[in-house]
């Protein structure tokens, strides 16, 4: 017979409090892993309340985190704040375990994804400007967060970072395979229709054609404008 005033075998409580007592620290897993990302402070402005952990639902990371409305003007190419922001949340998501990148990719609205689109298509600019793989890597990963049923599937465009990491001697196959296996289903088509050419894409397949400048200076490197009426993937399989 257990002692009087101690609990039955097995049973548990919570310590009482007491006025005054400090309010209970949240519990780890009750917060999202991404309300960890840093951002800089000049990244702070375009990520305004984007990271909310108070509330029942945290926000996604990218709420708020938006370009203006050249960002896709890649002839006229410059960085921007928002890249860096962006750029973070990507390389946070590439090292987490698939569960927690699903649990990312969940609370991604079609605006947040357009924003990875838009990083995607300037990370893999910017690659090439650079000379940078990285970079270019950074666009797949970036795309492995979109949600294909969220967006039109015709502004979902592989070819263009696939182009890039070929450009600069990386391995576009390893990246399709990479993007294959941590792609939603939708987005997996994508990249998984891609691997038989990925080695082979040219800059007509991606609809871009390169802007060259007469003035011969580094950073004139990686600028290019679209290109009319040229194809450069095909829609998901019906």
């Amino acid at each position: 017979m257990p002692l009087v005033g101690t609990r039955p075998e097995g049973e548990h409580r919570a310590p009482a409090r007491f006025a005054g007592d400090p309010a209970p620290v949240p519990s780890r897993a009750a917060v999202p892993w991404w309300s960890e990302i840093e951002t800089r402070p000049d990244e702070r402005r375009h990520a305004r309340g984007a990271l909310n952990v108070t509330g029942d639902e945290p926000r996604s990371p990218l709420a708020g985190v938006r370009y203006g409305q050249r960002a896709l003007d890649l002839s006229r190419f410059v960085d921007d704040p928002t890249d860096d922001a962006i750029a973070g949340v990507v390389r946070a998501a590439s090292v987490r375990s698939t569960e927690e990148r699903d649990a990312l990719r969940a609370g991604l609205d079609a605006d947040d994804c357009s924003s990875l689109l838009a990083f995607a298509m300037r990370r893999a600019a910017a690659g090439i400007r650079d000379g940078s793989l990285v970079e270019a890597l950074e666009a797949i990963q970036a795309l492995t967060l979109v949600t294909l049923s969220r967006i039109d599937y015709r502004d979902l465009s592989v070819g263009f970072p696939l182009y890039a990491i070929a450009r600069l001697g990386g391995d576009p196959a390893e990246a399709v395979a990479l993007a294959v296996a941590t792609s939603e289903p939708g987005t997996r088509a994508l990249f998984a229709a891609m691997a038989g050419r990925a080695a082979r894409l040219t800059l007509n397949d991606c609809a871009l054609i390169e802007v060259v400048s007469t003035h011969g200076r580094p950073r004139d490197v990686g600028k290019f404008r679209r290109a009319c009426g040229v194809k450069d993937q095909p829609g998901p399989a019906p």
